[in-house]
Formats: structure tokens, sequence, C-alpha cells
């Protein structure tokens, strides 16, 4: 569990276990990271054909998790002409969430894409407006929840919590 995470029981809320209060036994807890900002630097470049380059990588396919938001810098001068954008998985434009600064290639351009929580509709892949499908590759969203199931013993020593089985685990 990360620090700062929190267990609420009735009205009092309490990090850790370092308050005295303890959850219910066999509580069910889901912990769910803070949105964060991810950083991509987009260049193009040529192998067997121009390509996006993430982050010195030829189109790679990419992970990302839902709830986050991704800020892709289309800045370099090898960008222009290769409008960065996003296709869901029939292959319509996807824009939710889509927000785009600037021209590509030119200073300070940005694509930033923040990633909706449900599973509905996602992008399913990044492309070039103008060159197509070819200069980019897939995208797979996940969740970033954890379940766990939370059980508080006393070993005869004073309560203690199990986390998904494990006693006493380091926290």
């Amino acid at each position: 569990m990360k620090s700062g995470s929190e267990f609420r029981e009735k009205n009092t809320t309490f990090s850790g276990i370092e308050k005295t209060t303890l959850p219910t036994p066999t509580e069910i807890v889901t912990e769910t990271a803070a949105s964060s900002t991810y950083n991509y630097t987009v260049t193009v470049v040529n192998s067997g054909g121009n390509k996006y380059a993430l982050n010195g990588e030829v189109a790679p396919e990419l992970t990302l998790l839902r709830g986050n938001t991704y800020v892709f810098d289309v800045s370099d001068s090898s960008n222009s002409g290769h409008p960065l954008r996003f296709k869901d998985s029939s292959g319509a434009s996807f824009t939710t969430s889509v927000i785009v600064n600037g021209t590509p290639g030119q200073a300070g351009a940005t694509v930033s894409i923040t990633l909706p929580i449900s599973a509905a509709h996602q992008p399913a892949r990044y492309y070039c407006t103008v060159h197509g499908n070819g200069m980019g590759n897939t995208i797979n969203t996940m969740v970033d929840t954890t379940e766990f199931a939370v059980t508080v013993v006393n070993d005869g020593t004073g309560n203690k919590y199990v986390i998904s089985g494990i006693n006493a685990p380091t926290l």
C-alpha cells in the first residue's frame, strides 16, 4: 500500500497503521493512485518509412493507465507536417479529452490526452493524420486500481493487519 493511503470507517479517517482505531475485519479496500502526468518527446524518424519515435523508441506499442494524462511534445522540427492524433477501436478519430496546442514542429507544440476511467471508450492507436497508421502503433489501456482484502487479527501481542493473506506486511 502506498504511503498516505487512507482507510475510512464511519466518520473517522486515519492513515496507515499509526492510529489506534482499526478498520472492521475483512474489509475490502480499493486503492486508486492519484492521477499523474507522463511526458513523451516525439520525433519522426526514417525506419522503413517515416515513423514516430517516442522518447527515442521507434513506433512503440503503448500501455497507458486510465485516468492519467499523457503529453506528447511534438515541437521537434521533424514533426512538421506530421500531426499526431488518436483513433478508437473502430478506426474513428478519438478526441475525448485530447488537447492540441500549437503546430507540430514548432516550439511549444504538444498533444495531450487524459484517458477516461471508463472502459467504454478508449484510444486504441496513435497515428499521423496525413500519412496514416503506419507512423504510429497501438495503445492498450489499463485500470490503475488494486483491490485487496484487509483483515485485523490479534496475535496476543496486539492487533495486526493481514493484507491479502500476508500477516503484518511491511507497509
